[in-house]
């Protein structure tokens, strides 16, 4: 078995037999050549006789004596197989025990490659010299180092045009013309590299100074026994000239076919290549660079339509013996497998022989015009029935001749029959019927649309022969000659005076409602203008009653006439808020929502608002609670409306809460708040907004809101109770203006609520303003904090300009107790006070009821150096935001409205009256 081993690991077929020609060992590889040779599986014991043929068992017989005799020899014998002729080296060895011979080892090795390679070694020499000599091709041998020629062979002469003996003084420097010797600079670490080949087209000169192309294969060789290099020299010039033609022709196919923006192509018969235009191929959805397969006749074949395959071929046959032009119309498969019509046009190339070897043409896109021609009978007939059917005719004008040819109808339309009127053929009669208004425009669009266009079309009024007018639409087509000379026109005209007259009572009504719009606007610009003169009328005298109410309210000491004066006080406050109401739903209607936003912190103004109303709530007794949950509260809003929407909410759910609560909540907009509760509906206006904002919830358990009435509370004078039904006051505008200033400052506004069970206003509003929301230019910050007179002993003196004798009276009776008061009770009188005695501050009436306004004395006393650092303070009835603002631009420190109350009155004064000694 370990014997077994080691033959099997020998790299040669190794045997061995005994005296009687039988096996006794053998290793695998002996096992795979001989099945290879003789297709014998190989047994221990097998006699040798039993399968060689008589000649190799002669020969074994003859070689097995020889070994057994004691010779130890090797023979080459040559097999055949099926893989060709082996030449198979036998190593015979006795194997001795003692001194006599028991066995005899064979050793076989395929010598096949070596026996050849000496072979060709023997021969290679004389080869090398008959090759060299008689080589077609031009060959030379170098020194690698000097560059030298050492030696060249006749064909290498005859290239040049030099002889072997100019040759030997030559060195390849010498046959490279100057402008290449900088690039051999380049080859020279190549070639002096051993081992290494060389191969590449260079440009060299002969001998009379013209250069060729030559495709140089060199490497490396020993000669007379040191390193050179031997090289194949072949001319090429040709083939790079033909090589740079064809790329020049290409270049120019692809420019031919950009230039003529055709689709064309070039197609080689023998070898079956072809070229066709980038555009040609982008008619059936492909490109020829990311594509290189459309560029054979096989893959344009393969496109064609199996049922046109035999047209397309055939047509190209047909036409090879009887001319060089052939044509055929066949279908295409587009890329996206729809098929394109086209027509083919080629021009054919032939040899001397007489066959067909090119083939150069045009494919064009014909699938529109076949598709017309389908269907053309078919449009015959739809022409036909649609001239009869529709209010268009159709006419063919000969512009030559001037005459018409008209379909029936065309002259009907305007009365006339073209059987008896003969006049009606011409150009002329057609031209008179038209309006004289409208003639010139006709004249001038049918003059150039025959000189430049395809087409025109025009409307213009005809006259019938009755003598009114009809409206037609009149659009034509222009036929032209080899000459681009218009010749015919066909034509189509269409009555369309019924449309004319529907435009003309289109535009009459667009032009009503524009005005009925402009009238409306016009209208809502003076009841705003209207409601808001109301309310400074009604302000006005309301400041004397609110005013002089709140006097005997504290003067009196009778109780019947206390409380007398107290009722006065609360129905003129509860006056004063419905006139509030009525301004604000002005100003919102009339959007002249003007926000003036400051950082505040929500909490802050919600807490404020709600102790301003927390006694109203007391009366009712009812619980107001505000608990402010939002940590981080700030915004950027405007802290005024957003009171006055708190105010309506709050004021609203208190007057509709007959028991129980009613509660605030600020909340961020991403803050989870309850679900809707059961049998509760809901109704919203407005957008949503991001997760940043915050919202504002006001909840009670009054009266709550009906389904049906839900989509109308936001809307003017709407309440829950009206008529004689009505069981609350108010006017019913709260919510309509808190939903207003919601959506003026960028928020929405929703409500869920159901009757009996109370309501949910949830308000949500952005913590910056949204871009696109009106803002007031900034207003100057004011100091808020009231300034403490440090010597009350000191008499303050107030000029109040006022032209109204009741207000005048009010204003004295609550500032006399407490300061110096000068009256002027217009704009001159206010200059001579002034020009006697400069006061420490000025309550200023805005409405003087004269040309110059108290805004214009006021801007007139901070330009003058001496009163400009008076404080003054604008007192009107004006109740705007525009008109606040209007009076701090215009340089007053603060804005009193009327009516006010004696502690808004003090308020504002403190806030504004500077320290007793301060320098102006």
């Amino acid at each position: 078995m370990r014997l077994k081993t080691v033959l099997d690991h020998s790299d040669q077929a190794i045997s061995s037999v005994d005296r009687d020609r039988r096996l006794v060992a053998f290793n695998s590889i002996l096992e795979e050549i001989m099945q290879r040779i003789y297709g014998v599986q190989l047994t221990q014991g097998m006699d040798l006789g039993a399968f060689l043929p008589p000649g190799e068992a002669s020969f074994w017989n003859d070689a097995y004596d020889r070994a057994f005799a004691g010779e130890q020899f090797s023979v080459e014998r040559p097999y055949d197989t099926p893989a060709g002729r082996s030449i198979i080296q036998f190593s015979f060895n006795p194997i001795r025990s003692g001194d006599e011979i028991e066995s005899v080892a064979v050793f076989g090795k395929d010598v096949t490659a070596t026996w050849e390679e000496s072979r060709q070694l023997v021969t290679s020499e004389a080869q090398y010299r008959m090759l060299f000599e008689s080589s077609p091709l031009a060959m030379w041998v170098i020194d690698p180092e000097t560059l030298r020629i050492l030696k060249v062979n006749p064909a290498t002469c005859r290239q040049y045009g030099y002889s072997l003996e100019e040759f030997t003084s030559l060195t390849i420097w010498d046959i490279r013309p100057p402008s290449e010797r900088e690039r051999l600079k380049d080859l020279l670490p190549l070639m002096a590299k051993e081992g290494n080949s060389v191969r590449g087209i260079q440009l060299h000169q002969k001998k009379d100074g013209s250069l060729i192309h030559v495709d140089v294969n060199s490497g490396p060789i020993e000669y007379h026994g040191k390193p050179a290099r031997i090289a194949l020299l072949k001319d090429v010039t040709a083939q790079v000239r033909a090589e740079q033609e064809l790329k020049e022709a290409n270049e120019r196919f692809q420019l031919a076919s950009k230039a003529v923006n055709s689709m064309i192509y070039d197609l080689n018969l023998t070898t079956g290549e072809s070229r066709r235009s980038a555009s040609l191929l982008a008619l059936l959805g492909y490109d020829p660079i990311a594509e290189p397969e459309t560029a054979t006749l096989t893959w344009w074949q393969s496109r064609i339509h199996p049922e046109d395959l035999a047209i397309a071929n055939g047509a190209v046959i047909q036409q090879f013996p009887n001319g060089k032009i052939c044509e055929a119309e066949y279908r295409m498969l587009h890329k996206d497998g729809h098929w394109v019509w086209v027509w083919d046009r080629g021009i054919v190339s032939y040899d001397e022989l007489g066959t067909a070897t090119r083939l150069v043409g045009a494919t064009h896109d014909i699938t529109a015009r076949v598709k017309s021609e389908r269907d053309l009978g078919q449009a015959n007939d739809r022409f036909r029935l649609a001239a009869d059917a529709v209010t268009a005719v159709i006419y063919e004008w000969n512009i030559q001749t001037g005459e018409f040819i008209d379909t029936p109808g065309l002259f009907p339309l305007l009365g006339f029959d073209p059987n008896v009127d003969l006049f009606t053929r011409k150009l002329d009669w057609w031209l008179s019927r038209i309006h004289p208004e409208d003639l010139p425009g006709v004249r001038e669009i049918v003059k150039n649309a025959l000189r430049h266009e395809k087409q025109y079309e025009m409307e213009y009024r005809i006259q019938h022969r009755d003598g009114y007018y009809i409206s037609v639409w009149d659009r034509g087509v222009i036929e032209r000659d080899n000459r681009n000379w218009a010749v015919r026109v066909v034509g189509s005209a269409q009555d369309i005076s019924e449309r004319k007259t529907l435009e003309a009572q289109l535009e009459q009504e667009r032009n009503q409602a524009l005005s009925a719009k402009e009238h409306a606007e016009e209208m809502s610009k003076l009841k705003s203008s209207f409601l808001a003169n109301m309310s400074h009328e009604i302000r006005t005298p309301m400041t004397a009653i609110l005013g002089f109410a709140g006097i005997l309210a504290e003067r009196v000491t009778d109780p019947e006439l206390k409380d007398y004066a107290s009722i006065i006080e609360s129905s003129s406050t509860r006056l004063l808020g419905t006139i509030n109401s009525i301004l604000d739903l002005a100003q919102v209607e009339s959007h002249r929502v003007v926000l003036s936003p400051l950082m505040v912190d929500v909490n802050a103004e919600v807490q404020r608002t709600c102790a301003l109303l927390e006694p109203l709530a007391a009366r009712r007794k009812l619980r107001l609670r505000f608990t402010p949950t939002l940590q981080n509260a700030m915004a950027l809003i405007d802290p005024q409306q957003f009171e006055r929407v708190v105010t309506n909410l709050v004021g609203n759910a208190i007057k509709f809460t007959e028991q129980g609560d009613v509660t605030i909540r600020i909340l961020t907009a991403s803050d989870c708040l309850e679900n809707v509760p059961a049998g509760f509906h809901s109704f919203k206006i407005g957008d949503e907004l991001l997760s940043g904002d915050f919202r504002l919830v006001v909840e009670d358990t009054g009266l709550g809101i009906a389904e049906e009435r839900l989509p109308n509370i936001f809307e003017e004078f709407h309440q829950v109770s009206t008529g004689l039904d009505r069981t609350h006051q108010g006017t019913g505008l709260g919510l309509t203006i808190a939903s207003h200033l919601v959506l003026a400052m960028g928020g929405s506004i929703e409500v869920h609520s159901a009757p009996g069970a109370g309501s949910r206003f949830v308000v949500q509003l952005p913590r910056n303003l949204p871009q696109g929301v009106e803002v007031a230019s900034p207003v100057p910050m004011v100091d808020t904090e009231p300034v403490v007179e440090t010597e009350p002993e000191v008499m303050r003196s107030i000029l109040l300009v006022e032209d109204s004798p009741e207000s005048v009276k009010l204003a004295e009776a609550l500032l006399r107790p407490r300061y110096n008061v000068i009256r002027a009770t217009n704009i001159f009188q206010a200059r001579q006070s002034l020009a006697q005695v400069l006061p420490d501050l000025i309550l200023m009436d805005i409405n003087l009821g004269e040309f110059t306004t108290g805004l214009d004395l006021t801007r007139e006393l901070k330009r003058d150096a001496r009163t400009a650092s008076i404080p003054v303070v604008a007192v009107t009835a004006f109740a705007g935001q525009t008109d606040r603002q209007t009076a701090l631009d215009a340089g007053c420190v603060d804005y009193l409205t009327k009516p006010f109350t004696s502690q808004q009155l003090y308020k504002v004064l403190e806030k504004n009256l500077q320290p007793v000694g301060s320098a102006r």
